[in-house]
């Protein structure tokens, strides 16, 4: 299942890509996969998070010992390199009402006057909407 996820992202993240970012990751090197996080979640512990979420976070390093050189070309033996990735998010789960009261109350939002209460007129859906706020 992770490989097929893993695939599934790098795949859609190519298929994205603009002619000059192609290039640039060409030229420059693609990104590279760091690694990915399992949480796992039963839906009693979901129900109870508060509204503002469960965190999540992982630590990711990368790296080992091997040969290297110095900037006139002499060995130096073995050396450590090693870089570290942290991720940090938030769950939260909301009822199935879909009334959103959950997201609204971590958005620090009046959860009483509902989603479409933030959209505004000029927005003709909730996805609309969600997609011009900046998280």
């Amino acid at each position: 299942m992770t490989k097929a996820i893993s695939d599934a992202v790098e795949s859609a993240i190519k298929e994205d890509l603009s002619f000059w970012q192609k290039i640039v990751a060409l030229l420059l090197g693609a990104d590279e996969l760091v690694g990915h996080a399992l949480f796992q979640f039963s839906g009693s512990d979901l129900t109870k998070a508060p509204a503002t979420g469960l965190p999540l976070r992982d630590l990711f390093i990368i790296g080992g010992a091997g040969p290297a050189t110095d900037t006139s070309g002499n060995p130096q033996g073995g050396v450590s390199v090693s870089e570290s990735y942290e991720l940090n998010g938030l769950i939260f789960c909301d009822p199935f009402d879909l009334r959103l009261r959950r997201f609204l109350q971590s958005q620090r939002l009046v959860a009483a006057n509902g989603i479409r209460s933030r959209m505004q007129p000029r927005f003709s859906s909730v996805r609309t909407w969600m997609a011009s706020v900046l998280w």
